[in-house]
């Protein structure tokens, strides 16, 4: 478990650094947050890696592993591609999910590519936080203190049972690119047999506000609600999220942690939606401890 909250520029060439100088403090803040690298050959050199020359680059790769209880029986390996955008000067991330790494940089990869793409760059140092909340997850955002196309968000987390704990039977992630958030993919990887066929896509979400009382209904900060974001898959099992509330805009301020039931955390107002559809009536609120 961990935070991490750091400033950088996102922009690829506005100086002879630019690119390490927003891709590096990412990479050092996965460390932060309780992720380890692994010693797959080829990886990214933060000391000695140039700007990108040309639009829809890849410049280099780093592969890290969760580090958590069941890392050794339902394994997460992320592949995280440092990249240019359609255009040079914007910056992009893709990361790759898989079970395995074959030592050379490659991962068995289980789930769609979450992909972070700026539309924009920025020239001024932008406010970003990481998170890996109780330590089966992480949960990110980047650039948050304007509202223009190069604020982006990253939300991946293993499935939990009825109590909220942890499990191995599945996983799935969430991206956000300027405000829109994507649909949502599931795939019980480590089940058999496996309930999927395919990744299921937004449809199979209930999003912040279903009610089903107890623990998995409203949250509260003392003063204003807090909704879990609640999930199911192809055999009608549910569970929510630990790492990723929604709450009303007005009721938020960006970058300002909070209680809820005794646990740290944090708003992400200029997000943009946080209930999984094109919408701006909700806000992220990511678990800061």
């Amino acid at each position: 478990m961990g935070t991490a909250t750091w400033v950088s520029i996102p922009h690829n060439t506005n100086s002879p650094t630019s690119f390490r100088d927003w891709g590096q403090p990412f990479s050092q803040a996965l460390a932060t947050v309780g992720l380890v690298q692994t010693a797959d050959t080829g990886q990214i050199d933060w000391s000695t890696v140039a700007n990108p020359s040309s639009s829809s680059t890849l410049v280099g790769y780093e592969i890290w592993r969760f580090n958590d209880s069941l890392q050794a029986t339902a394994p997460v390996f992320l592949r995280v591609e440092y990249r240019s955008s359609t255009t040079t000067v914007n910056p992009r991330m893709d990361i790759l999910i898989g079970t395995a790494s074959d030592g050379a940089g490659n991962v068995t990869q289980f789930l769609p590519t979450l992909q972070l793409n700026a539309t924009t760059a920025g020239l001024t140092n932008q406010p970003c936080y990481m998170s890996s909340g109780d330590g089966h997850g992480l949960v990110f955002a980047l650039w948050t203190g304007s509202t223009s196309g190069y604020r982006l968000c990253g939300f991946m987390e293993r499935t939990r049972d009825a109590a909220g704990n942890a499990t191995g039977a599945g996983f799935y992630h969430i991206s956000q690119n300027n405000g829109t958030f994507s649909a949502q993919y599931f795939l019980n990887t480590y089940a058999s047999p496996n309930p999927f066929n395919s990744p299921v896509v937004a449809g199979r979400k209930w999003s912040g506000g279903v009610m089903f009382g107890g623990a998995l209904g409203l949250a509260w900060d003392g003063t204003v609600p807090a909704f879990p974001n609640m999930f199911t898959d192809a055999r009608g099992n549910y569970w929510y999220s630990k790492l990723m509330l929604a709450g009303a805009p007005a009721d938020y301020t960006d970058g300002v942690t909070f209680q809820i039931d005794g646990v740290t955390h944090i708003a992400m107002n200029t997000i943009g939606g946080a209930d999984g559809a094109n919408s701006a009536n909700a806000i992220a609120i990511f678990r800061w401890t």
